[in-house]
């Protein structure tokens, strides 16, 4: 059912308890919008300081900057479309960078798809809800020549987030266009700027080293590694992120789904 390269990954997440909400942890930011099928009780946001309660429906799940966690509401269960970051603009037109640290109901973003998404399966994603969407963005995509412009800088940017400002002049030599060009279209449709998404995607792949893949390397050689200047300058990063030191980059504090896998199922 995942089988779309408009989709990073599907993954779902329950809570199957009768009376207990349960909380996420942190949570970390990839530099991709999802959308989200709520269907039970429905669940609590908490972006730095700021709480909201969201109900059954369908949402855009905005970019992360800033610590943030989720409470699963007893007897939820949440559906989750991880979108690839040029994917995002075949939904419409919306100005994502309004999408920064929150959550959007889809119906504010796209009523039509809202409306034809729910009519097919309520706030499921189903396969039938599979084959709806994929239609709808594909059929965008054939339309809108620059989806292939923020593609081909998306894809640069993930694989070459070490120094930054060396590899965004070699981005803009390639695609012959000027750095204004590129930061309003990028910022638009994808929804962060060239070297916040950048940043975003360096802390995640460092997140996801330290919290899935346990080695021998210290914190100095992993910050160094990822182009941190030093150990100091991951760990503000990490405050900055996700409010505490790398240290509580654990299952215990966070959770950080697998980058590697395209669907996985998780009950909490």
């Amino acid at each position: 059912m995942h089988n779309n390269p408009l989709f990073k990954k599907i993954w779902i997440l329950q809570n199957q308890d009768s009376t207990t909400q349960k909380s996420t942890g942190s949570m970390v930011g990839d530099g991709r919008l999802e959308l989200v099928f709520v269907s039970g009780n429905g669940y609590k946001t908490k972006f730095g300081d700021e709480k909201q309660t969201w109900g059954e429906g369908i949402y855009v799940g905005g970019h992360i900057d800033q610590p943030f966690e989720m409470e699963i509401l007893p007897e939820t269960k949440m559906q989750f479309v991880k979108l690839e970051p040029w994917a995002a603009a075949m939904i419409s037109g919306f100005d994502f960078k309004q999408s920064l640290n929150q959550t959007i109901p889809l119906d504010q973003v796209n009523k039509a798809l809202n409306d034809s998404l729910t009519s097919q399966s309520g706030s499921h994603f189903t396969q039938d809800t599979f084959e709806l969407l994929s239609k709808s963005l594909e059929s965008t995509s054939l339309k809108r020549k620059k989806f292939d412009l923020l593609k081909f800088a998306a894809h640069y940017l993930e694989n070459n987030f070490l120094n930054f400002k060396e590899n965004k002049n070699n981005l803009l030599k390639e695609l012959n266009v000027s750095a204004r060009t590129l930061e309003t279209s990028f910022g638009r449709s994808i929804g962060l700027t060239p070297q916040k998404f950048a940043n975003t995607i360096r802390f995640r792949k460092i997140s996801e080293q330290i919290y899935h893949c346990k080695d021998n390397q210290s914190l100095t050689e992993l910050a160094y590694n990822f182009g941190y200047f030093d150990q100091a300058h991951f760990i503000k990063h990490c405050q900055q992120f996700i409010g505490f030191s790398p240290s509580k980059l654990s299952q215990e504090h966070c959770f950080i789904t697998n980058s590697n896998e395209n669907f996985r199922y998780y009950t909490i």
